[in-house]
């Protein structure tokens, strides 16, 4: 039986019965069945998901090229995930680490557990937004405000940095949580630093540390940085919604 119409909300198709008749076929309940589980659409993309004809509150969609589930708020598509691991890298010897693509419109907030678990040398662990591949460096790019923390050089508020501390004093190794805040939106970029950095079996240091990133620019990613010694550890990104 061919189908005559499609529903205006849903999509579902609709057959009018004055056609010519199927023996045992109700067309009407089998679409009507169709349209209570199909809430569910897989494309390409987001771009893909949005032209969808049928788009209505409590759909859900999956983007191919990403990986990504969305959910339609009755407006627009919104992330259906609340917490999502974005990246993960493993640092053997580095000084540097480079996290490019984490930081998109899809979330607005990110955390990144950073376990340095040993430096080559004692040191400093701070970290630089990143856009195209490239590093927000300025002279002058962040001020850091802390408050708590129990030793160290990072004053109470420096507008002089071109980069954000995750921790005052120098370490022998470092644990530390940084909430970031609106990194892929063209406003100041704001990150919580709450961290631990390893002296000796008798000697610690706790960090809170607030950065605030000046620019107005979307970002992508970040870089994490030493002093100048090695890091050695595992570096996660989450995204929050």
């Amino acid at each position: 039986m061919a189908v005559n119409s499609f529903d205006p909300i849903t999509g579902a198709p609709r057959f009018v019965d004055s056609d010519a008749p199927d023996i045992k076929v109700d067309p009407n309940e089998a679409a009507k069945y169709a349209a209570d589980v199909g809430n569910y659409i897989v494309r390409d993309n987001l771009t893909a998901l949005d032209a969808y004809a049928y788009k209505r509150k409590g759909l859900r969609g999956f983007a191919r090229d990403t990986g990504y589930e969305y959910l339609h708020d009755g407006t627009a598509w919104t992330t259906a995930s609340a917490f999502v691991l974005l990246g993960a890298k493993t640092l053997t010897a580095a000084n540097t680490a480079d996290f490019d693509g984490v930081f998109s419109s899809r979330f607005a907030n990110y955390l990144v557990r950073v376990n340095v678990r040993s430096l080559s040398s004692a040191g400093s662990i701070a970290f630089q937004m990143r856009a195209g591949g490239s590093n927000a460096a300025g002279a002058s790019d962040y001020v850091a405000v802390s408050r708590s923390n129990s030793g160290g050089s990072v004053t109470g508020a420096s507008v002089a940095s071109s980069s954000g501390p995750l921790t005052k004093a120098t370490v022998a190794a470092l644990y530390a949580e940084v909430s970031l805040f609106d990194p892929a939106v063209a406003a100041r970029t704001v990150a919580l630093v709450s961290s631990h950095g390893v002296g000796s079996s008798s000697a610690g240091e706790n960090g809170d540390i607030s950065v605030q990133h000046n620019p107005a620019v979307v970002y992508d990613g970040f870089r994490l940085l030493t002093s100048g010694p090695t890091m050695t550890g595992t570096v996660t990104v989450f995204g929050i919604g």
